[in-house]
C-alpha cells in the first residue's frame, strides 16, 4: 500500500532521469550528456520555459534534504540585484525568486526514482546510473 505522504506531484520512475535545469547554466549540457549515456529515458525540464510550481520546488528540496533557499546561487548577479548574499530567504520568497528569476538555480537537479541529486559536477549524474549501464560511454 502506498503512503499518501510519500506521494509527490513530480512523476518519478526508475526508468527515467528527469533534469531540472536552466539552459544557460554551464553544467546543463554536460549533465544532459551524462544522463543520456545511461540506459534510462531522459526528460529535461528547462525552468526558464516550464513553470515549476511551489509544490514542485518544495518536493525537490525535500528529496535533496535541503531548504528551498539552498537551491539558489546567492552569488548570482541576478540574486545580488535584489538581495545581499547574506540574506536568509523564507520558503515563499525562495520559491518566488526561482519562479521569476530561474537563472539563480545554483545547480541542475536530477531525479531517478526516489533518488535526487544536485549536480555540482556533470559526473554527479552518474550516481543515478543503474548497474546495468556501468559500461555506458561517457561523452
Amino acid at each position: 500500500m502506498t503512503n499518501i505522504k510519500d506521494m509527490g506531484v513530480i512523476a518519478r520512475s526508475n526508468k527515467l532521469i528527469t533534469i531540472y535545469c536552466h539552459p544557460e547554466h554551464q553544467l546543463t549540457t554536460k549533465c544532459i550528456a551524462v544522463a543520456k549515456a545511461s540506459k534510462a529515458e531522459v526528460q529535461i525540464i528547462e525552468i526558464d520555459k516550464t513553470k515549476v510550481t511551489g509544490t514542485e520546488w518544495t518536493e525537490l528540496a525535500d528529496l535533496l534534504n535541503l531548504k528551498i533557499e539552498d537551491l539558489i546561487a546567492k552569488n548570482h548577479p541576478e540574486f545580488l540585484k535584489i538581495y545581499n548574499n547574506n540574506v536568509t530567504l523564507d520558503p515563499e520568497d525562495a520559491i518566488k525568486l526561482l519562479q521569476h528569476e530561474p537563472q539563480v538555480l545554483a545547480f541542475p537537479i536530477a531525479i531517478r526514482g526516489d533518488k535526487a541529486i544536485q549536480a555540482k559536477n556533470s559526473t554527479d549524474i552518474m550516481a543515478l546510473h543503474k548497474p546495468d549501464s556501468k559500461d555506458a560511454k561517457l561523452p
